[in-house]
């Protein structure tokens, strides 16, 4: 007995060339719709780096902008001025009003750490015993951070510029803070001025 050609048939050329125009198709669309969420991927971890560069400089902005001239007592009730920095670190005291934390006197200290990282240490003055707010990690991968204390009018501020002021009383008129990233990293940290209360 034999079996009838229809039972033997494949598919048509047709229907092979509609077969692959469809599986194109959809391969250009899934193509298409990959790319474009790699593109938002990048663009949301390029946002989500500027916006941890731009916390980072307000952060340090509103606490340096609290910094106060003044002097004093330490955990043995001796005095010391309370403001000091060098190239990649500076220390002060600052008053809160209780926005951020507890209000009160806060001995802050910025610096950059062996690791590469930009670190902020906050402490109440006269807390009794050894403690305050743990170390915080504000960058990560920063090659160099350096602090310059103005001592003249912003126009000179070139001209009237030091790497390192010792421990006292007085403030300097401002601080200029620059951050470099190690190569790679993609982020930019923008030079920053922050004038500071001086009273003087």
């Amino acid at each position: 007995m034999r079996q009838s050609s229809k039972s033997r048939r494949g598919f048509t050329l047709a229907e092979t060339l509609m077969a692959l125009a469809v599986l194109s198709l959809m391969t250009i669309y899934t193509y298409g719709a990959l790319a474009a969420l790699g593109r938002m991927r990048a663009i949301a971890q390029r946002e989500e780096m500027r916006a941890e560069v731009d916390a980072a400089a307000n952060y340090m902005l509103r606490s340096l902008t609290d910094a106060r001239p003044m002097i004093v007592p330490d955990s043995q009730i001796r005095l010391f001025p309370t403001f000091e920095g060098g190239i990649s670190w500076v220390r002060f005291v600052g008053a809160s009003n209780g926005d951020r934390e507890p209000g009160g006197l806060y001995l802050t200290e910025f610096r950059l750490n062996d690791q590469g990282q930009l670190v902020a240490k906050r402490s109440l003055v006269h807390k009794s015993g050894k403690g305050g707010l743990p170390e915080l990690v504000m960058l990560e991968n920063v090659e160099t951070l350096v602090f310059s204390y103005v001592l003249g009018p912003p126009a000179e501020m070139e001209v009237h510029k030091v790497s390192a002021w010792p421990r006292q009383a007085k403030l300097p008129l401002a601080i200029a803070i620059d951050i470099q990233f190690r190569p790679g990293d993609g982020r930019n940290w923008r030079p920053m001025v922050v004038p500071l209360v001086t009273f003087q």
